[in-house]
């Protein structure tokens, strides 16, 4: 039996790997000249929002008002709400704003919920800047630059007493379809291309657009030109993983984050049995349909071949290369570390971070999860 830790399955993060992902996107930020604004959606830890902006408390992307009032209660005050905002979330935001002193943003991408949202913003004394949603072509929400409702949105929100044309923004979700880097960087020209073009036509009718903004971590590492963006909000950048590596955005060696779990048993059908399933992994799959891979055997590189190739939700069934002896290699009490395929999935199902480091002091950051 191995030594005991943490009881399994729990989650690492090499803070190393982390703050070299760290400084890689505030250096591309500095290259092209743009603010970086990180989506916390994926980490959804103070103690990383801040290394992020270098140990400053600076702009963040949140997906739930419980992410935008963890963050504003820690100082943060430049908060995105990048989910399209309903008059049924504008009390709570009110109510955010007033507690703490943040500055919330919110996502508009229809007039007559912009109108509502602006009603009760109103009826709660509150002014709310808001960005466009563009849709780029990942076709989830938003409006397309030459959509004639979008110059009637940006009117409607600039004209209104009680909201603020702040900008448009979009989303790239269709990179993480990319096979390769080259396609990952035509979607990022698409990505720059739709967001300006909207931009420029608001512009063309005397509408104020001071923020360009544009997210995704495939883009955002491999974009080779951002004329025209002021803003990049990426998020899965912080941890990375293997999605990530299987579309050259990053190496195995990239990856931040892995999940720790123990072998319970072995099967006659050749697998072992480990305390990390659906629920601790995800249920999101690999190219090769796996669950995860697995990186390190106790305190040692694992040997290459070793993944979760199925997963109940409270257990995952670990397989080898054919002929492998997982008796001998993976004895009962034995300890993995398998890198996820979706860190923000998996990290979702956790409530801590057990960090690791060769240049800092063992430590545990906790993250905020639910939604309100």
């Amino acid at each position: 039996m191995m030594k005991a830790g943490p009881p399994t399955p729990y989650l690492v993060v090499d803070r190393d790997v982390l703050d070299r992902n760290l400084e890689r996107m505030r250096s591309i930020a500095a290259r092209h000249g743009v603010r970086l604004r990180p989506h916390m959606k994926t980490t959804k830890s103070v103690e990383i929002a801040l290394a992020a902006h270098g140990g400053q408390a600076g702009s963040i992307t949140v997906s739930t008002l419980r992410e935008a009032r963890h963050f504003a209660d820690a100082g943060f005050r430049d908060i995105l709400y990048a989910v399209t905002t309903t008059p049924a979330k504008v009390t709570e935001i009110a109510a955010l704003g007033a507690a703490t002193g943040a500055q919330i943003t919110i996502l508009a991408e229809d007039a007559t919920v912009a109108a509502a949202v602006g009603a009760e913003a109103q009826s709660c004394g509150l002014r709310l800047p808001a960005l466009i949603d563009i849709d780029c072509g990942y076709g989830r929400s938003g409006l397309r630059p030459d959509d004639p409702h979008l110059p009637v949105l940006g009117r409607l929100i600039q004209d209104h007493p009680c909201l603020s044309l702040a900008g448009v923004m979009t989303h790239a979700g269709q990179a993480y379809d990319c096979r390769d880097a080259d396609a990952v960087r035509r979607v990022a020209r698409q990505e720059v291309s739709a967001t300006v073009a909207a931009a420029t036509l608001l512009r063309d009718i005397g509408l104020p657009v001071p923020t360009v903004s544009i997210g995704s971590t495939p883009t955002a590492l491999l974009a080779d030109d951002l004329s025209g963006i002021t803003e990049i909000r990426p998020g899965n950048y912080q941890f990375l993983d293997l999605t990530q590596a299987a579309i050259s955005v990053c190496g195995p060696g990239d990856i931040a984050l892995r999940v720790v779990t123990e072998v319970l048993s072995h099967h006659p059908g050749g697998h072992a049995l480990v305390d990390a399933g659906a629920l601790a992994l995800s249920k999101d799959t690999g190219a090769d349909g796996h669950y995860g891979i697995v990186a390190r055997i106790g305190d040692a590189p694992a040997p290459p071949g070793l993944f979760i190739a199925k997963v109940a939700q409270e257990q995952g069934y670990l397989r080898g290369p054919h002929g492998l002896d997982l008796t001998w290699l993976l004895p009962v009490g034995t300890r993995v570390e398998v890198l996820p395929n979706h860190a923000c999935m998996t990290a979702a199902a956790h409530d801590f971070y057990h960090i690791r480091s060769d240049s800092h002091a063992p430590d545990i950051w906790r993250r905020v999860n639910g939604w309100h």
